[in-house]
Formats: C-alpha cells, structure tokens, sequence
C-alpha cells in the first residue's frame, strides 16, 4: 500500500499538534506491506461468530521532525523533517453474539508499533506515537421489552506514548540569547499518558405510527457518554508548581459525564 499523505506528531509534547504533510520531491509516499493470518468460525447455526488474526507490518519512508524543532509560522518544513521506517505487529480477537434478547460482541487486540530514524532517538528504535499495546471494546444490547432496548458500550485503550525530559537546566546569562530554562531528553517517545476507559449507556423507544394511512417508524433515545465520568487525559503540559517552585507535568481532560436525548423519524 502507498499513501501520499504523512501525519506528522510531534513527541516532544502530548499537545495535539500533529501536522498532515503531501508527498513532494522531497517527501516519498510512504510505503507498507502487510502479511495477517486469520482463523474465522461461526458457531451454533451462525448466530455466534469468532476469529482470531495475526498480522505484520513494514513501513518506509515514515516522516518525523527533527529533534529540537519548533513549529512557527514561518518555518520551513521541508527543512525540519527527517525520514525512516516502522514496524507494527499484533494479534486481533473478536467474538459476536446475535441471537435472543441479549446480543453484542467483544473484541481485543493485542499490538506493538515501533519507528526507527538514524537522526532520531540515538539510531535506537522507539515507540510509535500511535502505539496502544492494548485495545478492547464490548459492546451489548438488550432488549428490555417490545418497544425498549438499553445499550453500553466498554473501551479500554492503553495510553498514547510521548516524550518527557528527565531534567531541566537553568542557565542564567545576563538576559543573552541563551538565557534560560532548557530541558534534558534522554529518549524519545519515554512514557505514556493513562490509560483511557469509558463506559456509554442509552436506553431507546421504538414504535411504529400512523400518519394519513401510512406507517412510520419513530424512536426516542436516551444516552449517557462516559457515565462515571473518567478524566481521561487529552494532553499533558510542562509547568512549574506556585507553591513548591517544582517542575510537574499537568494532565489536562476533555468530555466527562454528557447526558444526551435524540429523537429519530424514518420515512
């Protein structure tokens, strides 16, 4: 598979500033191959579905900033990429259930994904921006009555790798360019954000109407997003504690506890 659009993160914070890139002369599409070996079966007359896959993958031509860089608006961008490969590999679960009142399915994937750039992180490899090690989501419906169905959903994600600095330097020179706090890197990509998790709920009301001899279906749906209302983290920034003059890093979260009512008409 080629792809001609680069999304370019930045690791050196969890700050969402990711940049999307074209291929230029410069820029080669990126370039992957992928082997999966599945095992699929259905069970019980076909209401019970499960499978079981592997899978391998190369990647060329990955984009990255270089180390130290900084994003303004007059910058070059050309001149602040550097280039290499990854690799990702894992293994995927899933099982269904769509028969009786209770229906839903499971799913689970187990996955590694790693880069490698010989100006980036000493030559060593390092973790994928991208890379959640665990993946798993059930989902399940049940049907309370003729008109009323309630529903949840579950996922767990394992936390979004970034980088953070073992230390940091004050230099003090007489207010000169290089007057200032700078912070040691020692790796790249060094730590993870929490886990994320969240649990979903919606009750729904289906019923069909009448309206000038003709029938409609209608229904009304009551949710909650993130019922026990999880922080989960969105970014992580770098600051220094009023009180204790520390260094800290601050998680900040986005979407607790949304309660929701739609109303849904097919015609």
């Amino acid at each position: 598979m080629n792809q001609f659009l680069h999304l370019v993160p930045n690791s050196t914070s969890s700050i969402p500033t990711d940049i999307w890139l074209s291929s230029s002369p410069r820029i080669k599409p990126q370039y992957s191959i992928q082997i999966a070996l599945g095992l699929f079966k259905n069970f019980n007359d076909n209401t019970i579905e499960a499978s079981i896959e592997a899978y391998y993958k190369t990647m060329d031509n990955q984009v990255l900033f270089k180390e130290g860089t900084e994003i303004l608006l007059a910058t070059n961008l050309d001149s602040v990429i550097t280039f290499g490969k990854g690799k990702s590999y894992g293994v995927e679960l899933f099982i269904k259930k769509n028969f009786g009142k209770l229906t839903g399915w499971l799913s689970y994937t187990w996955s590694k994904t790693t880069q490698l750039f010989p100006e980036l992180n000493r030559g060593l490899s390092f973790p994928s921006s991208f890379d959640r090690r665990h993946n798993f989501s059930l989902v399940g419906s049940y049907e309370l009555t003729k008109h009323w169905t309630v529903s949840a959903d579950f996922v767990f994600y394992s936390g979004k790798p970034f980088t953070l600095p073992a230390g940091r330097i004050t230099v003090p020179v007489n207010g000169s360019l290089y007057d200032g706090t700078f912070y040691d890197f020692t790796s790249r990509n060094n730590v993870r954000l929490r886990t994320y998790h969240r649990l979903d709920i919606s009750f729904s009301n289906k019923k069909t109407v009448k309206f000038w001899g003709k029938k409609y279906e209608r229904e009304w749906v009551f949710g909650a997003y993130n019922i026990y209302s999880r922080l989960n983290p969105y970014f992580v920034y770098l600051t220094t504690n009023s009180f204790t003059k520390l260094p800290e890093a601050r998680q900040v979260s986005l979407l607790p506890f949304i309660p929701s009512v739609s109303f849904n008409f097919k015609f």
